[in-house]
């Protein structure tokens, strides 16, 4: 039986559906998994060791030439965790069943503009769902083995598994994390998502105080941000880093600290605890982090969220919702939850400084 996925999108729309890979696979051990993305993300894919196939589309491929490469591989079924107008398009026509992720969009749009209505729940979960109504229909049950050690010490991947409360735990990170070490993550897709760069050197030169190790990551793009807050704060720097590389950095650290980004998802894959800190966009839309023991930050203001991802410049012309969110604040959080080695124990979490819940105050 093959199962072929589809998501396009951005690094952490992709990171986002592993959770749902993780379990589909831990249910159906025998199943091939085919995963269709776009060119960009193929190192991405596979490093996911329950990803059999990729199928990979340039950027300016034809809707034919998608359906004929999907029909190639014979799907026996799909999984459309993307959900747009092009993903229903290259649906339409292969005559087989499609599972779609609900999308929520209306619940996301009224609370961008103020509404006071019940959050969506995570992207992760909706994906999670849709592959149990697969698992529902085809009338298949999960394997009572699970998969959990499925190709362990495949260089391709990492071994995983699916826990109840949406952690993907690195099987092997409590003997890799043998010392403390914090990674900050500065970047993120759009600068309107960025926590001041002065607040990050801050940041790392309170940690550093205490004594603690600190690396400063991102991409290849975000080099000269990387290499300034590292200088200024006297900690390492590296940026551009391949993913096998990079996914050994992220995974061997204790704890994260960065923005609503990808690469914040991409250290919780490696089964590392983040503090995620939002301004424009609000984890209640769905992108906040997943694992135990994780922590979502950020400032209760009447004006966020202001946008669904964040790439908007503030329409009141300032950047409060970042600016004002205060290196010691962020600090004392990352040395309570170095201070709490159970707090792995604990659901994620949504703080929110100068007020007592997620909901916009007056």
């Amino acid at each position: 039986m093959k199962i072929a996925v589809i998501r396009f999108g951005r690094f952490g729309d992709i990171l986002l559906t592993v959770p749902a890979i993780a379990l589909l696979r831990r249910m159906l051990p025998h199943i091939r998994i085919l995963y269709l993305t776009k060119t960009y993300y193929n190192d991405l894919i596979y490093l996911f060791n329950d990803v059999d196939d990729a199928i990979c589309i340039p950027q300016n491929a034809s809707l034919s030439s998608i359906r004929r490469r999907v029909r190639a591989h014979a799907p026996d079924a799909l999984l459309d965790f993307h959900g747009n107008l092009r993903s229903r398009l290259i649906c339409g026509s292969l005559a087989i069943p499609v599972y779609r992720s609900v999308a929520h969009t209306w619940r996301r749009r009224l609370l961008v503009h103020g509404m006071e209505v019940s959050p969506p729940p995570p992207v992760w979960k909706r994906h999670v769902e849709t592959v149990l109504r697969l698992c529902d229909d085809f009338g298949l049950a999960a394997d009572s083995g699970g998969s959990e050690h499925r190709d362990e010490g495949s260089p391709r991947g990492w071994s995983t598994i699916f826990d109840a409360n949406g952690g993907l735990f690195d099987l092997n990170g409590g003997e890799r994390r043998s010392r403390t070490k914090i990674v900050l993550l500065p970047g993120a897709g759009y600068r309107t998502k960025q926590w001041p760069m002065k607040h990050f050197v801050q940041l790392g030169i309170i940690l550093r105080a205490e004594g603690i190790e600190v690396d400063v990551v991102g991409s290849a793009e975000e080099a000269a941000l990387v290499n300034e807050i590292a200088a200024a704060a006297k900690l390492g720097g590296y940026s551009g880093l391949p993913l096998p590389a990079l996914s050994k950095l992220l995974g061997t650290a204790t704890l994260a600290v960065g923005n609503d980004s990808g690469l914040a998802h991409f250290a919780e894959t490696m089964g590392t605890r983040v503090i995620m800190l939002f301004g424009p966009t609000d984890p209640r839309l769905g992108f906040g982090p997943r694992l135990n023991g994780s922590l979502a930050l950020g400032l209760d203001l009447r004006c966020r969220p202001c946008s669904l991802h964040g790439e908007k410049a503030c329409r009141l012309k300032h950047r409060t919702c970042l600016d004002n969110l205060p290196p010691s604040l962020v600090a004392a959080r990352v040395l309570s939850a170095l201070k709490h080695p159970d707090v792995r124990s604990r659901k994620a979490e949504w703080d929110v400084f100068f007020g007592g819940g997620p909901s916009r105050t007056g």
